[in-house]
């Protein structure tokens, strides 16, 4: 994506103050702002026009999922996501996904949020996210430089970034929208069967690999 540079231009006054009232109406500065018209009008995507078709994509990807709701954060490159689990009190999972406006190593990652006071639910979420770091180590990460995937862990948290590899054409945000939705709708669907139904290791792998072959997608 296209990286920013600093220019001295001169504007009327009352066109500065046009531009402010409209930046803060729709949640962004002037710069951008100013940006955003200039390439409307000249016909340049922006990274944040581009980030917004793959957010719309996305978004119309997980709307057939049962269970996720999908709702857009006021930034431009972040997108949230919400999926209740069939469990003591109906705990909520939160999903955020962002997306870079200069992608280098990484063009994204994913966070999720778990809120619960269950000690048992805590270390079950726990053993999840290790069992995928597992998997992921396992059977993705030949496609992707060593040390790509970058992980974190904590209480009722997990972080994953999306770096760039060689499986999926960063350049087409359609393929990019499908290949996001993949790994969502995999991760929350292996969440839920792995809490409802007590998996072992080895019933956790089969379910990682028998998703994996119907992704189109690696990232």
């Amino acid at each position: 994506m296209d990286k920013k540079s600093m220019y001295s231009i001169m504007l009327m006054d009352s066109v500065v103050e046009a531009v402010d009232r409209a930046a803060y109406l729709n949640g962004t500065n002037r710069s951008n702002l100013i940006n955003q018209i200039l390439a409307e009008h000249l016909g340049v995507e922006t990274p944040e026009q581009k980030i917004s078709g793959i957010f719309d994509r996305l978004i119309r990807e997980l709307s057939r999922s049962e269970g996720l709701t999908v709702s857009k954060e006021p930034s431009d490159f972040m997108l949230s996501l919400k999926s209740p689990l069939n469990y003591k009190y109906r705990p909520t999972i939160k999903y955020s996904v962002e997306l870079y406006r200069t992608p280098e190593g990484n063009f994204g990652e994913l966070r999720v949020v778990f809120r619960t006071q269950s000690r048992e639910l805590l270390d079950k979420l726990d053993g999840f996210f290790r069992l995928w770091m597992l998997m992921e180590a396992h059977y993705i990460h030949k496609y992707f430089r060593k040390d790509a995937i970058e992980y974190e862990i904590g209480e009722g948290k997990f972080k994953r970034s999306f770096p760039v590899g060689n499986n999926t054409d960063l350049s087409d945000g359609s393929v990019l929208s499908v290949a996001l939705g993949e790994y969502i709708n995999g991760f929350d669907s292996a969440i839920k069967t792995y809490l409802y139904n007590d998996l072992s290791p080895d019933e956790f792998q089969k379910m990682y690999a028998n998703t994996l072959k119907k992704n189109k997608y690696i990232i």
